[in-house]
């Protein structure tokens, strides 16, 4: 088999396309599922859910939270009690809806000329999103069994449960008074740290990361008509760069966003919210590593063939400068 350049005049039909590129690649009803699928790494995913899931259904089930003594006048702990303004649930969720859009623009725009086809781009989404999951699920565990461990008790802790039995110190899952506003001091326990800034901070560094990751190797093409309308391709480039330096900045707001609300409402004391961003966003960059490291070695698709390329030198890491054809 020949390689040819992807730039250079041979490589690219009188419509513009690149070789190997069947007309209408890019169409939703030409995307091959099976192969976008069988590219993501469920095996990995498979042994983190069970890893972490088994601990996890265990502490929900029998754990308490380390009992720290607490002095009765201590100021960091008679914060009046208040309702979350940001639930846990959206900790997730809006981060979860950042990354989606950050991965639908980048694989079918910023690498649309590398990817080549929609089958390729749904490839390559589909095997992040998976170690997007695996860094949730290994940060939430790495989140629980800290707070399990330390027991430091919230801001509210003094206001929001008065033991039934009056004891200065309760016992692990102690009931409240029926004045109190938690079921059990369980829940006061466990400030340290933050699941909110962990969760959130996990999801947007990973996202963050993927998106300048994309604009600084994604490479520009040589002929500034190929941008369309006759724009310089360098100058295009660096737009691109700069905007995904300004959307990473951005989504990395939010968790910033959500760890200060965290403190506003008492729930967790400003080093809580600290660590948790520093825990999120390290098992991030880790499990950004591990995937980026996979996803140069996806196979190439061909989208005329509709089979993937499998031969050496044919995965995504070689497609960013040569085409096999």
């Amino acid at each position: 088999m020949q390689s040819i350049n992807l730039d250079s005049p041979e490589a690219r039909r009188p419509s513009g396309e690149p070789v190997g590129e069947a007309p209408g690649a890019w169409a939703v009803r030409g995307l091959d599922w099976r192969h976008a699928a069988r590219a993501a790494p469920w095996p990995q995913f498979a042994v983190v859910l069970l890893a972490t899931a088994i601990p996890l259904i265990i502490m929900e089930a029998v754990g308490h939270p380390r009992i720290r003594p607490f002095a009765g006048g201590d100021a960091t702990l008679s914060y009046p009690y208040r309702p979350n303004s940001v639930p846990a649930w959206a900790a997730v969720v809006g981060p979860l809806l950042a990354w989606a859009a950050t991965a639908v623009a980048v694989e079918g725009c910023v690498r649309k000329r590398v990817n080549g086809c929609a089958t390729q781009a749904a490839a390559a989404v589909l095997y992040h999103s998976v170690d997007v999951a695996c860094a949730i699920l290994v940060t939430t565990l790495a989140t629980e069994a800290t707070k399990l461990a330390v027991g430091y008790p919230r801001p509210y802790f003094l206001a929001a449960c008065a033991p039934a039995d009056g004891s200065t110190v309760p016992a692990a899952g102690a009931a409240c008074s029926p004045t109190g506003v938690v079921k059990t001091l369980d829940s006061a326990r466990v400030s340290f740290p933050s699941g909110h800034a962990s969760s959130s901070a996990c999801i947007a560094t990973f996202t963050a990361a993927y998106a300048l990751w994309a604009a600084l190797v994604t490479p520009a093409p040589r002929r500034a008509g190929a941008w369309g309308g006759g724009y310089n391709a360098a100058a295009a480039a660096d737009g691109a760069r700069s905007a995904s330096l300004a959307w990473a900045l951005l989504v990395l707001v939010m968790p910033w966003a959500i760890a200060a609300s965290r403190i506003v409402d008492n729930r967790h004391h400003p080093a809580d919210v600290v660590a948790g961003l520093l825990l999120g966003g390290v098992v991030a960059l880790l499990f950004f590593a591990r995937s980026l490291a996979g996803r140069l070695a996806l196979p190439r698709y061909d989208a005329k063939a509709r089979v993937p390329v499998f031969e050496s030198g044919g995965g995504e890491g070689a497609g960013l400068t040569e085409a096999r054809v």
